[in-house]
Order: C-alpha cells, then structure tokens, then sequence
C-alpha cells in the first residue's frame, strides 16, 4: 500500500509538470496560429475567430471522445498506463503541428486561387475557415483527450475529484498564461514562427516520451471496473439547465476575446501584441 500510494504520489507530481508545460504549448501554437492566419486573412479578428472555433470544436471533441474511451478502459488495464496514452496524445501534438504551418500554406493558397477567380466575401471566408479548421482541429482535438487520462490516473476516490483536477487546471492555466506571454513578446518577435513552431512542438515530444516512459515503467494495477450505472447516469431533468449555462458562459467568454483582441488591436497596432 506504501509503496503504491508513493508511486501515485510520484506520478501526480510528474503530472503536474508535464500539464504546465503542455498548457504553455498550447497558447504558443494558438498565438502563433492566429499570426499564421492573420497573414492569409490580412484580417484579425478572421483569424482570431477560426483559430478560437478550432481550438474550443478540438478540445471539446477530443475530451468527449477520449473520455468515453478511457471510462471504458478502467478495469482493463493498469492504471499507469494512462499516463502513457497522455504521452502517445502529446507527442502527436508536437508532430502535427510540425505540419500545420506547410498545411496552413496550402490553405492560403487556396485562399488566393478563388479570390483570383472572383470569389470574395463570405463564400471566400467560409471556405478558408473550413481548411483552417481541418488541420487545427486533429491537434486540438488531442489536447482536449489529456485531461480526461489524467484524471483516470489520478482520481481514485469520488472525493478527490475537485482537489486534483483543480491542481491540473491551474497548473494548466498557469502554463498557458506563461505560453501566450512567451509566444506574443519573446519567441514570435524573436525566433520568427517557422523556429517559434519547431521549439514548441519539441517540448510536446519531450513530454510524450516522458510520459510514455513513465507510464510503462510505474505499476499501479489494475483499477475495479467502473460501474456501468454510474457511467451511464444522466443528470435529472430540473437540472438541465446546469450544462445550458455552462455552454452559454463558455460562448460569451469567447465572445469577449475577439472583442478584446479587436479593441485592443485598435491600441497595441499588433495582433500578436494584442492577443497574446
């Protein structure tokens, strides 16, 4: 029992790491995103509105997705493994996004091809929208897969749900406020973005090695089955209204930040500035 609750013990802290480096990962690519496409564009909020839909349409889905698969791995495998699966999501992270800016290329050459055939206006707009949003969605989509693996290697006990997922997310937040930062005032300014994009996707692949060899080296075993009452439970019906205000608070802050970024624009006379 000692030893399993020390190697739980070590595997959160190293958890928390990689979670805080992982968080500054994802606004650099963000940031350095949106650059990409304000140059296709020559439009900020363009392209601070398809990097955001992107972002928000992949985390989403991907937490959905892996979340529903992990649920139906409990009781199937040791519980370190979870760790190595974060490890597998976060160096396709970094490999992706190796070829977003190639395939972000293409995009605008598409961009360019039917503006020179008389395309313009929304039509135009939409359909660089929907090729922006086909290469930045599969990573995204991965980042939203992290949280629910490491809360199945992490949380046990019911109880101690809200203490270390508010641990993850704030180390998470923390690292994105320190990514944006880095990304908007040192490393774009800096490094350009084809550097920018190759150290970040570096760190990505340093923390998927990490994870996958820890994951695979650290014995937890292997947990109960989760209890298919539970896991198909449903919230009752007068409560509905909980999820409905959760998705309507997430629009509106979106909202505030293409408006934020706009006006701040207006100021700054950088959109990297701005955003970041």
């Amino acid at each position: 029992m000692a030893r399993s609750s020390a190697r739980l013990a070590n595997l959160l802290y190293w958890s928390q790491v990689f979670f805080f480096f992982s968080g500054a990962t994802g606004l650099i690519y963000q940031v350095l995103w949106t650059r990409r496409l304000t140059l296709t564009y020559g439009h900020t909020v363009l392209a601070v509105s398809t990097v955001l839909t992107a972002f928000m349409a992949g985390l989403a889905l991907g937490s959905l997705v892996v979340g529903r698969s992990s649920d139906a791995r409990v009781g199937q495998v040791d519980g370190a493994k979870f760790l190595a699966y974060y490890g597998w999501l976060e160096g396709f992270i970094g490999v992706w996004a190796l070829a977003t800016l190639p395939m972000l290329g293409l995009v605008e050459k598409a961009y360019v091809h039917l503006a020179s055939n008389g395309t313009s206006g929304l039509p135009l707009h939409v359909a660089c929208f929907i090729g922006a949003g086909l290469v930045l969605i599969p990573p995204t989509t991965a980042m939203g897969g992290t949280v629910p693996l490491l809360t199945r290697l992490l949380v046990h006990r019911q109880e101690d749900l809200g203490r270390i997922l508010s641990r993850l997310y704030g180390l998470n937040t923390l690292g994105a406020v320190v990514g944006a930062g880095l990304a908007g005032f040192v490393l774009l300014p800096s490094l350009g973005l084809v550097l920018t994009l190759i150290l970040t996707a570096l760190v990505n692949l340093a923390i998927g090695v990490s994870a996958v060899r820890l994951g695979n080296s650290t014995a937890l075993g292997v947990g109960p089955a989760q209890d298919e009452r539970s896991a198909s439970a449903s919230l009752p019906a007068k409560l509905w209204v909980i999820p409905l205000c959760f998705a309507l608070a997430g629009g509106a802050s979106m909202a505030y930040q293409v408006a934020w970024n706009r006006a701040l624009a207006l100021s700054l006379g950088s959109s990297v500035y701005a955003f970041s």
